[in-house]
C-alpha cells in the first residue's frame, strides 16, 4: 500500500516518515535537498541516521570528501556560496550543490551532466586547479544563479579524453565544447590563444592524440588543428597540443583550399591511430618521408623551453601572413 502512495508524498514528508521508520526507502540524494526544512531535533536525528546508513552506501566516497562551503553573501531572499568541485553531485541531466554533508540544493538542470562524472572527477580532478563555483540559491534552496560550470565541463571533457585513451577509444566532442575548451585554455596557453585569434573561415578540429605515459599506459591528449588560409588559395593546418608540454612541437601541414576536407581527414586519422606520430613526423626514414609527403607535411616549429615570444617569432618567420 505504501508503495502505491509513495510518489504522491512530498519529499519532506518522505524524509520525516523515514526518520520515524515508517518509510523503508532510504534516498540520501533526495533527503538532503529538503533537510533545511527540518526542526533542530529532526536535523540531529537525520545526521545520526545518515551516518549509520552511509557506511554501506555507494555515496560514501562522495560524502567523505565534501567540504563545507563558504557563505559569501546573504540577503533576505537568497544566499551565495563559494563552492569547490567536490561540492557538486552529478545526476543524469542535472546537478546538486552540497553545502555540507547533510544539505544540498534542489536539482539544477544541466543537460550534459551524467552520473558517471562523480567517479570521473574524483579520479582526475585531484591535484588540479579547478576554479571555484559560485552558487546563489533562494529561500527554498533552488539555484537561481551559478558560475564556474564551464571550467568544470572543459576539464571533464579533457579527463574523458585521457581516460578513453586506455582503450584506444575516442570521446565525442561537440563544436560547442571545442569552443569552450579553446576559450578556457587560451587564458593560460599563449600558443593556443595566438592561433585561435587568427582570422579563418574554417572550423578548428579537435585531435585526440594517442600517446603512452611514463608507465607504458595508453592515454589520449587533447590537441587541435587550426586551418588558417593565406591569400593565395592555400590553407595551413597547424597542429598544436593543449597539454602544456614544451617538448611537443607545433607541426604544420599545407594544402589547397579544394583539398582541405580530404587533408583534414587524413591528418586526423594519422594522428589518432599512431603511437609514434611525433617521432614519425620528425623522422628522415624513407617510409616516414613518404607518409609526410602523403599528408602534405610542411614543417615543424619548436617551442622554446622558457620564452613564448621565441615560438611566436618562429611561427611568423615560417608563415609571414599570420597576424
Amino acid at each position: 500500500m505504501f508503495e502505491k502512495s509513495y510518489p504522491q508524498i512530498s519529499k519532506i514528508n518522505r524524509l520525516r516518515l523515514w526518520l520515524q521508520n515508517y518509510n523503508p526507502y532510504y534516498n540520501y540524494i533526495e533527503f538532503v535537498q529538503v533537510a533545511w526544512q527540518l526542526s533542530n531535533d529532526e536535523r540531529k536525528l537525520l545526521n545520526k541516521r545518515i551516518k549509520e546508513f552511509a557506511k554501506d552506501e555507494r555515496l560514501q566516497s562522495f560524502l567523505d570528501q565534501i567540504p563545507v562551503t563558504e557563505l559569501i553573501v546573504e540577503t533576505k531572499s537568497s544566499k551565495t556560496y563559494k563552492c569547490k568541485w567536490r561540492n557538486i553531485y552529478y545526476n543524469n541531466g542535472s546537478i546538486q550543490v552540497f553545502f555540507d554533508k547533510y544539505t544540498s540544493s534542489e536539482d539544477y538542470l544541466w543537460e550534459s551532466a551524467r552520473e558517471e562524472w562523480n567517479l570521473l572527477t574524483q579520479e582526475y580532478f585531484n591535484r588540479r586547479r579547478i576554479d571555484d563555483v559560485i552558487t546563489t540559491v533562494n529561500s527554498n534552496n533552488q539555484i537561481t544563479k551559478i558560475s564556474g560550470l564551464e571550467d568544470i565541463e572543459v576539464k571533464i571533457v579533457i579527463a574523458e579524453v585521457h581516460k578513453n585513451g586506455a582503450t584506444e577509444g575516442k570521446t565525442n566532442i561537440t563544436s560547442s565544447q571545442i569552443s569552450k575548451i579553446i576559450h578556457n585554455i587560451s587564458a593560460r596557453n599563449q600558443c593556443i590563444n595566438f592561433l585561435a585569434s587568427q582570422s579563418s573561415v574554417y572550423n578548428v578540429l579537435d585531435i585526440q592524440e594517442l600517446v603512452t605515459d611514463d608507465y607504458g599506459s595508453l592515454r589520449r591528449d587533447v590537441s587541435f588543428i587550426f586551418p588558417i588560409p593565406n591569400t593565395k588559395g592555400n590553407v595551413y593546418l597547424i597542429w598544436e597540443s593543449a597539454e602544456f608540454e614544451k617538448s611537443k612541437a607545433t607541426h604544420i601541414f599545407k594544402c589547397s583550399e579544394e583539398e582541405l576536407e580530404n587533408a583534414e581527414s587524413k591528418i586526423k586519422d594519422f594522428i589518432e591511430s599512431n603511437l609514434r606520430t611525433r617521432s614519425r613526423l620528425n623522422s628522415v626514414k624513407y617510409d616516414d618521408i613518404e607518409v609526410k609527403r602523403e599528408l602534405q607535411y610542411f614543417c615543424r616549429v619548436n617551442h622554446d623551453t622558457v620564452e613564448y615570444q621565441v615560438w611566436e617569432n618562429r611561427m611568423r618567420e615560417v608563415l609571414p601572413f599570420l597576424k
